[in-house]
């Protein structure tokens, strides 16, 4: 059986699950990160830089508006399913 990007098995997630410190996102939250903002919510995502990999060692998702459209605030919950997005990853603080 073969997918395509548009189609993955990723995007049709249900409630946000994690995989190490890298936020697997359920649909909405997906599909509503997919375009660039100035405002809304955002994904950051973090990649090391000593290596050729391009995948994110860690994201995080952010909520731009208001007085801080730059820098955002870091979201706790997933506004669409309700799962902690980031609670999980301050257990993993002290894992650099």
């Amino acid at each position: 059986m073969s997918t395509t990007s548009d189609t993955s098995i990723e995007q049709i997630r249900e409630v946000c699950e994690f995989d190490g410190k890298v936020v697997k996102p359920c649909f909405d939250l997906q599909k509503s990160t997919d375009d660039i903002h100035h405002k809304g919510i955002v994904l950051y995502s973090y990649v090391n830089s000593k290596t050729d990999s391009l995948e994110p060692v860690r994201t995080i998702y952010a909520a731009r508006s208001g007085n801080l459209p730059k820098e955002g605030n870091v979201i706790s919950f997933c506004p669409f399913c309700g799962t902690k997005i980031y609670a999980e990853l301050q257990a993993l603080k002290g894992d650099n």
